[in-house]
């Protein structure tokens, strides 16, 4: 929205010491990009009709089988869809019926059975697999915690340098660090292909996706992760 002109002034200006003020108007300003980029996604997507929405999820799911494709089993992490995301309640039981394990993610409890703030963790599931409403406002299994290897990631809007606007949780952004620095893993977002912007608004701890699917087309970003594990590529 305000383009790069703008940002380029921030470390001249911090260099020239112009002021606190300033530096936090143009954090504002960012803050504003992305809320509005939010809104006007979100209102797209609730605008979609019930056609299409099941049209573009079995496009997804075709693509899903085309793209992603291991001689081994996998651990996928993968979300149930709720509102006006793309659904991928037929993409997780494929998954469960190729034989690989599907977990969906949960708010992680510490050693006092309390949640932590901003963690995460993902639980089997099976379609027949009781489910409860959780503290994501999302139905969540009760198996056993588990580390997914191939992560599908929820988003808003998707750029095709595998940046990503979620919701603004960071609940992603924080399991994604954290499991980049200790083992391999891989995230696929799943969006409409209208979701696609020229750049996504990104701050510094904010964490790229490996790859982006839409109904019509996968963007590539980093194959090497996916290959790490054993997704065919």
């Amino acid at each position: 929205m305000f383009g790069t002109g703008l940002w380029a002034l921030l470390p001249k200006c911090a260099a020239k010491k112009c002021g606190q003020n300033v530096i936090n108007l143009l954090w504002g300003l960012k803050m504003l990009d992305k809320s509005a980029l939010r809104e006007k996604n979100l209102h797209q997507r609730k605008m979609l009709n019930s056609i299409q929405r099941v049209s573009d999820a079995a496009l997804l799911l075709a693509q899903f089988v085309m793209s992603i494709r291991s001689h081994s089993q996998l651990t996928i992490g993968g979300y149930w869809s709720v509102g006006s995301e793309i659904a991928t309640h037929d993409l997780l039981e494929h998954c469960h019926n190729a034989g690989h394990t599907v977990a969906l993610p949960t708010r992680a409890l510490n050693n006092d059975e309390e949640a932590s703030d901003k963690d995460m963790s993902f639980r089997t599931w099976t379609p027949r697999a009781p489910m409860t409403l959780g503290s994501f406002n999302v139905p969540e299994p009760d198996g056993a915690v588990v580390l997914p290897s191939l992560l599908l990631v929820p988003l808003l809007a998707f750029d095709r340098n595998g940046g990503r606007l979620g919701r603004g949780g960071g609940y992603y952004d924080i399991y994604l660090s954290q499991r980049r620095k200790n083992s391999n893993v891989c995230a696929l977002g799943l969006a409409f292909s209208f979701q696609e912007v020229e750049n996504c608004p990104m701050d510094a701890h904010d964490e790229r996706l490996d790859a982006i699917m839409t109904p019509r087309d996968i963007h590539w970003i980093n194959k090497a992760a996916f290959a790490k594990v054993g997704v065919d590529i």
